[in-house]
């Protein structure tokens, strides 16, 4: 896995396109979009991030340049 950020960055929390409208460029143009407003203000880096509910996303994530930099194991514990 890769490094994680150093210096001013953006996050996309949450990019979706509905079923119907999908492999139609319309998540590449999201992206674009996201890129420009970021370039024009000096971000250079981008993140993102998915989980296993969406089984779709990662294949996004690369069709859109992304790659992984870390995966995450949440634990959880009741306690009485």
């Amino acid at each position: 896995l890769h490094q994680a950020p150093k210096g001013p960055y953006a996050h996309v929390e949450g990019w979706y396109v509905k079923p119907e409208y999908r492999r139609q460029g319309v998540g590449r143009e999201l992206m674009s979009q996201v890129e420009q407003w970021c370039l024009h203000r000096s971000i250079r880096t981008l993140t993102s991030d998915t989980d296993s509910k969406y089984p779709l996303s990662p294949a996004a994530h690369a069709r859109s340049g992304f790659r992984p930099l870390h995966e995450l194991t949440i634990f959880i514990r009741e306690l009485e």
